[in-house]
């Protein structure tokens, strides 16, 4: 089985949709906070990542970062990872360098440490010696995923956006 991490492209439209579709029949609200753009002009959004990609028009609070999608041999897609190149105030309190994704309907079957480990290589690659990774306290699937890629946990804040318990974790490059 191959499996490819993979920049966005238009042609994969209809497999993002079919994602975002996934996201909608479990009710997650991950398309409003990120996608909510491809959901109705996908040219629109993968204009809007190049932008910020270079950091041009960025939303107040937000930095420099890529996205990247995860393939399998059907072009079905995965899930999703941003790196941010750097980290501010906020994203230091919560959200650190690294977000990432897994659709519904792919979960627990080892993506997720999968899209992890590949997009620390790439930010091994581009000059980074620790990452800061971040999930709420109560996603078990997440902090396990972030410790198995050698996440050490710093400590414990609380989302100002959601009042939930933020786990932060270092990873060393």
């Amino acid at each position: 089985m191959m499996i490819d991490l993979v920049q966005p492209e238009l042609y994969l439209e209809e497999k993002f949709i079919e994602m975002l579709n996934d996201y909608n029949k479990n009710e997650e609200d991950v398309i409003d906070r990120r996608y909510s753009r491809a959901n109705y002009d996908f040219k629109s959004y993968l204009d809007y990542l190049k932008k910020r990609e270079k950091g041009v028009n960025l939303e107040v609070g937000h930095v420099a970062s890529s996205e990247w999608w995860l393939l399998n041999e059907n072009k079905d897609i995965l899930g999703t990872v941003r790196l941010r190149y750097e980290i501010n105030e906020t994203n230091y309190e919560e959200g650190g360098h690294i977000g990432y994704d897994i659709s519904p309907r792919y979960r627990r079957k080892g993506y997720g440490k999968l899209i992890l480990n590949l997009i620390l290589e790439k930010a091994r690659v581009l000059g980074h010696r620790t990452v800061l990774v971040t999930c709420d306290f109560d996603n078990i699937g997440s902090k396990k995923i972030i410790e198995y890629n050698g996440g050490r946990l710093e400590n414990t804040v609380i989302s100002k956006e959601s009042g939930k318990e933020v786990l932060r974790y270092w990873i060393e490059l």
